[in-house]
């Protein structure tokens, strides 16, 4: 069967069903082939890179993510990203793998209006906020769906070494802490 044909029995392309299935080895093979689409997604949603993120599978996320064409903003059925859901599950070593690459949407919303910044704030992930604090794109004035921004929500919710974190960076505001 080839690396891109689809998989009728699973509804799924081999690729994908092999990185939820932690062949690991299996995975990279297709990878050094031509047209593979590597961002397949199955009628559940997730892309490879998406699966194997949500099924731990860390070598196949490293090997994924060596590859340009694999698209780490894809979302899944529920409209959240990798980076998304790997906040939202504290999953800090998943976010330092996939912040060095550049076309990383650093301020992607979740599917509850929320971007990784404001999420990591609100629930006191100290360590994903001062990894997400190094991308220069960040947007920490980016307001959720409730109208408040990362720092008005972390002055209202007590986690003040957050709102310190978030005030090293120059670009933060001062008056949005009234907000």
């Amino acid at each position: 069967m080839q690396a891109n044909a689809v998989d009728r029995s699973l509804t799924q392309k081999p690729h994908s069903s092999e990185s939820q299935n932690r062949h690991d080895e299996v995975v990279k093979q297709p990878l050094t082939r031509d047209k593979v689409d590597y961002n397949f997604k199955d009628r559940k949603g997730p892309s490879p890179l998406f699966s194997a993120i949500m099924n731990n599978q860390n070598s196949v996320v490293k090997t994924l993510l060596a590859e340009d064409v694999v698209d780490v903003n894809s979302k899944d059925r529920n409209s959240q990203s990798p980076l998304a859901w790997v906040v939202e599950h504290k999953r800090e070593e998943v976010v330092e793998r996939l912040l060095p690459r550049d076309d990383l949407d650093v301020n992607c919303e979740n599917r509850d209006g929320e971007t990784p910044i404001s999420h990591a704030a609100v629930h006191g992930y100290v360590a994903i906020v001062k990894l997400l604090l190094h991308r220069d794109n960040l947007d920490v004035h980016c307001k959720h769906r409730h109208g408040q921004t990362p720092v008005s929500d972390e002055t209202t919710h007590g986690y003040f070494d957050i709102v310190e974190l978030l005030f090293t960076r120059n670009d933060v505001d001062e008056s949005t802490t009234a907000e």
